[in-house]
């Protein structure tokens, strides 16, 4: 059977609308209560909890969501047009990307969590220790898109996991979304004209928006609901599997191992996976939480930007764009939503956020394109 990607490949049908609706963002005490009677390595960091402010918020404008992920082959197809080449590989300072494996060297006496700007977000205490190996995150020179390959130690043998092109792309910034977004418009904006009857303008979409879709109409925790068990059949995320063959030892992970829970997630994967492999949220989305995180169109502002002053009335279509100081600066920091495959409960949640700057690059960090429906349009 031909994977679902390729089945909606070049076809409007890869595209889900999304009415306009009204939901919450954030965390609200309920949530709190239930986290207390999760396993210990499950529960969220108080400090994300404190930038999660619950409020209402509304969508006023339909609009069209990628049903996936962007892939490699996505951006392979953009690269083959038009010769680009990703910051990861013009970067002189920082040759690469951030990503897992074995650390050596400097790595370890550093031990610094690198942002892409050269600035230091904070200390790196987690390391596994394996067969007296180090594996971690670090900067990895060389480490660019079309060659992403994680090599690790599966039970004292050397293992490889390369990506294919239906897997999610990673290793690119916000700068390369941008590039790719242009040639995606200018290629693609005229060929669905025809069967949308307007010419769409794609984009990255909102936090908020985000957030709307990853929902799919409901206020649960994850997509599936509250429980972390059902993540085994919707979610790529740090699970045991990846604990005990990759080395992945630190990280607060799902406690499911899909090698022993045969027939209940589709073939596992330790690392990404091809987009639509998992089952899909309320809307048909695939991926909304898992396989890699995504970037999102909005400037990082602490508790959305609401702040002390908020007094509950609904938030109507919120975007925080940057201004020009920020849109010129590659350390600005933006909205990062989603989880990935290295993440645990807590960093899979819904109303999980997380901040990086606009030329970080990682093995976990992509994105999805969206569009607009015209003002006053009819179908």
């Amino acid at each position: 059977m031909i994977p679902l990607y390729w089945q909606y490949l070049d076809k409007v049908e890869r595209f889900q609308r999304i009415e306009p609706c009204q939901f919450f963002m954030g965390v609200p005490k309920w949530q709190e209560t239930l986290w207390e009677n999760w396993p210990y390595n499950a529960r969220p960091n108080p400090a994300w909890r404190q930038d999660e402010l619950y409020h209402s918020v509304s969508i006023t404008r339909p609009f069209y969501v990628d049903r996936f992920l962007t892939t490699v082959y996505d951006f392979r197809r953009f690269v083959d047009a038009t010769g680009y080449r990703t910051t990861a590989e013009t970067d002189r300072l920082h040759n690469g990307a951030w990503g897992w494996g074995q650390r050596v060297g400097d790595e370890l006496a550093n031990d610094q969590y690198w942002n892409g700007g050269g600035n230091v977000l904070q200390i790196d205490n987690h390391l596994a220790i394996v067969n007296g190996l180090y594996y971690g995150f670090a900067e990895r020179s060389g480490l660019f898109w079309h060659n992403v390959q994680w090599t690790y130690d599966c039970f004292g043998h050397t293992a490889f996991y390369r990506q294919q092109e239906d897997h999610p792309l990673v290793c690119v910034t916000r700068m390369d979304a941008s590039a790719y977004l242009a040639w995606y418009n200018e290629t693609f904006g005229p060929f669905y004209e025809p069967f949308l009857g307007f010419r769409p303008t794609f984009r990255l979409p909102t936090e908020a928006e985000n957030e709307c879709f990853s929902r799919g109409g409901s206020f649960y925790i994850y997509p599936w609901g509250d429980d972390l068990e059902s993540a085994i059949r919707y979610a790529n995320v740090a699970d045991e599997a990846l604990r005990i063959l990759a080395n992945y030892d630190w990280v607060r992970y799902f406690q499911f191992n899909p090698m022993a829970q045969a027939g209940s997630r589709k073939p596992f994967y330790l690392f990404t996976s091809p987009v639509g492999a998992f089952e899909p949220n309320n809307y048909g989305l695939y991926d909304v939480v898992g396989n890699v995180a995504e970037m999102v169109a909005d400037v990082y502002k602490p508790d959305y930007g609401l702040g002390e002053d908020y007094n509950g009335e609904i938030v109507i279509d919120p975007r925080r764009d940057p201004n020009d100081e920020e849109m010129n600066n590659c350390n600005t920091l933006y909205v990062c939503k989603g989880g990935a495959w290295c993440g645990g409960p807590a960093a899979s949640r819904l109303a999980h956020r997380v901040r990086r700057a606009a030329n970080f690059r990682s093995d976990y960090l992509g994105f999805r394109i969206c569009f607009d429906v015209p003002e006053g349009f009819q179908q």
